[in-house]
């Protein structure tokens, strides 16, 4: 795998990828991101999670953020046999679970590898072949007695669908690439650049199960503008017809006009428009009122804050291996550094 591609650590992204962080349940991934961005400005943690770097001093305050959290899964039940039962975190669809591997986190926090387990289809009737699985129906199977698993598991315990991340030319996949591809590039941003106003980098909590930690960052931070990194999906596929597809791979970043939760200013959406024209970056506009990201919340806090939102196009998003072109990675990284750095001509506030 090569090591770097333009402002793109992709040994970084590897780590960030294979972590494991359920809504929540965030603190192996934010250890991760504080052992990356340390010495590089005032770190500090809420108590509800979110870790922030601030960097320079005065007009504009400006926050920009990415989210820690993926979905998973919550341990809810160990059967006499051992096998496990679980709720849901986050917007899965059940219909990738069966026989995937999976990784639970512990009562003292060690990773236990298992597989989810279903019903086999020799064994099946034909109508129970002809649907697919309800969540209620799995179970993981860790390989172990109830006595065993009683040792190190709990109600409670969180975990995830798990998959290597993986070079393949010109993509990289894996999971929890939403949205740990905006944590990697506020990480690299924070290495990047060099600001003389208030700057802060937000890595948030929850997101996946309501915007929360974005909310609490806002209200703390109060700025000026800010702006949302994602990932977002990618619809260029076959089955999915044009008009359908929010988002398309080797594009460029997206940026959002309207989406479930927010409409974006014409002011902040023009910025970054001509931000990434006048840089010769390739860019898309996302189709309005598809998905809703942590701007959702930050943009309605307090008396409001202007928020704009970049995203990485992303295939198969919400499943244990997600898809992302290297090059729109870059063209984020470019586009993102580019408007950090002409924010304060930018006459937004």
């Amino acid at each position: 795998m090569g090591e770097r591609l333009g402002g793109i650590n992709l040994h970084l992204l590897k780590k960030l990828s294979e972590e494991i962080g359920v809504s929540g349940h965030e603190d192996l991934v934010r250890n991760l991101i504080r052992s990356e961005i340390d010495g590089l400005g005032e770190i500090e943690q809420d108590s509800i999670g979110n870790l922030y770097l601030k960097v320079g001093e005065g007009h504009p305050r400006v926050m920009i953020s990415a989210h820690m959290d993926e979905i998973g899964f919550m341990v809810k039940h160990i059967d006499k046999k051992g096998f496990i039962r679980i709720e849901l975190v986050g917007g899965w669809d059940p219909r990738v679970f069966p026989s995937q591997r999976a990784i639970l986190i512990d009562k003292n926090g060690e990773k236990l590898e298992g597989v989810v387990g279903s019903k086999p289809p020799h064994i099946q009737s034909r109508k129970e072949m002809e649907k697919a699985f309800r969540i209620s129906e799995l179970f993981l199977d860790i390989g172990m007695s109830k006595e065993e698993v009683l040792e190190r598991i709990e109600i409670g315990c969180t975990g995830t669908l798990y998959s290597e991340f993986r070079d393949i030319g010109d993509f990289v996949v894996g999971k929890a690439l939403d949205d740990r591809v905006g944590v990697l590039l506020l990480i690299e941003l924070a290495k990047a650049i060099d600001v003389d106003f208030e700057t802060n980098f937000v890595f948030t909590v929850q997101e996946e199960v309501g915007l929360r930690g974005a909310g609490v960052a806002a209200y703390r931070i109060n700025p000026d503008i800010a702006l949302v990194v994602e990932a977002t999906a990618a619809g260029d596929l076959p089955g999915v017809r044009e008009e359908e597809s929010p988002t398309s791979i080797g594009l460029g970043p997206a940026i959002t006009i309207m989406d479930k939760r927010i409409i974006v200013s014409s002011e902040i959406f023009s910025f970054l428009k001509r931000v990434a024209e006048e840089n010769n970056i390739d860019y898309q506009i996302k189709k309005p009122a598809y998905g809703g990201t942590d701007a959702g919340r930050i943009h309605i806090t307090r008396s409001g804050i202007p928020s704009g939102i970049v995203s990485v196009p992303t295939r198969y998003i919400h499943s244990p291996n997600q898809l992302v072109y290297k090059k729109d990675l870059e063209r984020t990284f470019e586009l993102l550094k580019f408007s950090l750095e002409e924010i304060p001509s930018s006459g937004l506030y």
